[in-house]
């Protein structure tokens, strides 16, 4: 990468480690990761897709019962618990579980309403009804639309004119960079009237 030097380029990439290191004993299944994306709005509920990321290490598919609970991050509400069986397959797979979410409230840019988040908890029940370790992500309820004639987007229904940024780096060496130094930047992106970012850098977590 003909950039990536201090003084003469824009960016230094992380070499060897960079984030915690843990040691980590596996009970097979393991749920490792899981995302939540909005498949479709309707007036009064959304429909969400749980994806799950596994580990197992045993020779055959097992049964596992998946209990997802949903709870407002960002504001006061109502939490919702959905119970579902899956299938996890031997090695490194994923599930896709449908849940549908009544009454959310909706995920918007900044400019046009409130970025109103949920925390999903997924807690998996493995053999023997041996509850596994959960795990946690936050998500938006949202629906981010391109029309592919006239390249206009629109956000959960509401034609949307983007206003972006590349954001390359908070600091040529990424392991310096504080909260507070991007709370300064996405202030000043505000300030500056954007609703949309690139991130092209390294999130230190």
């Amino acid at each position: 990468y003909w950039d990536a030097m201090p003084l003469s380029g824009n960016a230094i990439f992380p070499f060897g480690l960079y984030r915690d290191v843990h040691l980590e004993v596996r009970r097979s299944p393991e749920l490792l990761t899981i995302s939540v994306s909005t498949l479709n709005l309707g007036e009064e509920a959304a429909n969400l897709e749980l994806r799950c990321g596994w580990w197992s290490g045993a020779a055959e598919p097992l049964a596992v019962s998946l209990l997802a609970h949903i709870a407002p991050d960002t504001f006061d509400g109502e939490s919702h618990a959905f119970r579902r069986q899956v299938v996890v397959r031997p090695g490194r797979t994923e599930t896709r579980t449908r849940i549908t979410l009544r009454e959310p409230r909706l995920w918007w840019t900044w400019d046009v309403g409130s970025p109103d988040l949920y925390r999903m908890t997924a807690t998996p029940t493995g053999v023997e009804g041996r509850q596994l370790s959960s795990v946690e992500s936050t998500f938006g309820v949202r629906r981010l639309e391109r029309d592919e004639e006239t390249l206009t987007y629109s956000l959960n229904g509401r034609r949307l004119f983007l206003r972006g940024v590349w954001y390359p780096f908070a600091n040529l060496f990424p392991a310096e960079v504080t909260d507070a130094a991007y709370r300064r930047d996405v202030a000043m992106m505000c300030e500056a009237n954007c609703n949309h970012v690139l991130a092209f850098t390294y999130v230190e977590r």
